[in-house]
């Protein structure tokens, strides 16, 4: 039997994306209608930065996991 912490990486999105967009205004699609939750920004699907980042995020992550 093991015992110990079992570490569950979760990469969130479009829940976090807001946060994103707060710092790199590009990264999140400009939606009206869905602007009065932050859950539901998405992530901007038109701008090659957007997959660039998240091409860095998944690389750095899957050197820690």
């Amino acid at each position: 039997m093991f015992s110990g912490v079992r570490v569950m990486l979760e990469l969130d999105g479009p829940g976090h994306a807001y946060s994103w967009g707060l710092g790199m205004p590009r990264l999140t699609a400009k939606c009206p209608s869905l602007s009065g939750n932050i859950n539901n920004v998405p992530l901007n699907p038109t701008d090659p930065l957007t997959y660039q980042v998240l091409s860095d995020v998944y690389n750095e992550t899957s050197k820690v996991f």
